[in-house]
């Protein structure tokens, strides 16, 4: 399932590094994994990947987790795009907190003044028995101060479980299929536009908020 070239119909002037967390686990399947990559199309163009505007990263992750798109190399939705396109299902169980790990990891060496913006995919549990709980995974990026949010699609996922990756209940959508998943692609990016926005202007009036004390003092 292919996206055409059309314009959007909603581009939300906001300017971020965006990193999303693509669920590429075995039980998710070639043609909902083609959905997710739909979706990933959809949301990073209405949030403004552009030159001198929004970057965005895709790391897959599955028994493990890779950076398959790097905030360099592509300045363009349509570049950005044909990335995408080729990306392919890895399989194996599903290592959430190595996405979450990577992910930090990202956006630590890429220094940067932008919105750190973490969009995670999940269609499932995390593989239990080993690893990280999500807990411990997903507090480094709350220390960086990235927002982080989770796409939860399908039945199996456990939401109490995703609790500590994204914190605030409003910043987890719940999908009940991968079929209803791009209906819901213009009010998640609108969401999540409106959520930078408020972030960028409180940095703004901290830091103003900052020079005006110094002045009286």
């Amino acid at each position: 399932m292919f996206l055409t070239e059309r314009k959007p119909e909603n581009v939300y002037d906001v300017d971020a590094d965006i990193v999303f967390l693509v669920d590429s686990s075995g039980s998710v399947g070639r043609e909902n994994f083609g959905k997710l990559k739909d979706f990933v199309n959809n949301v990073a163009r209405s949030l403004n990947l552009a030159p001198g505007r929004s970057r965005v990263a895709v790391i897959l992750y599955s028994s493990f987790a890779r950076l398959a798109i790097g905030f360099s190399g592509h300045s363009t939705m349509r570049t950005f795009k044909a990335d995408v396109d080729k990306l392919s299902l890895v399989g194996g169980s599903r290592r959430i907190d190595r996405g979450l790990d990577a992910a930090v990891t990202l956006l630590e060496n890429v220094p940067s003044t932008r919105a750190k913006v973490v969009i995670v995919l999940i269609a499932g549990k995390q593989d239990s028995g080993f690893g990280n709980t999500l807990a411990s995974a997903g507090s480094p990026l709350h220390t960086i101060r990235a927002q982080t949010y989770v796409v939860a699609i399908g039945p199996e996922p456990d939401v109490l479980e995703l609790r500590p990756v994204h914190r605030f209940d409003s910043n987890l959508f719940v999908v009940s299929s991968f079929a209803s998943l791009e209906p819901r692609t213009r009010p998640v990016a609108k969401y999540i536009a409106e959520r930078i926005g408020k972030n960028i202007s409180a940095i703004y009036f901290n830091f103003f908020a900052l020079l005006n004390q110094c002045d009286r003092s």
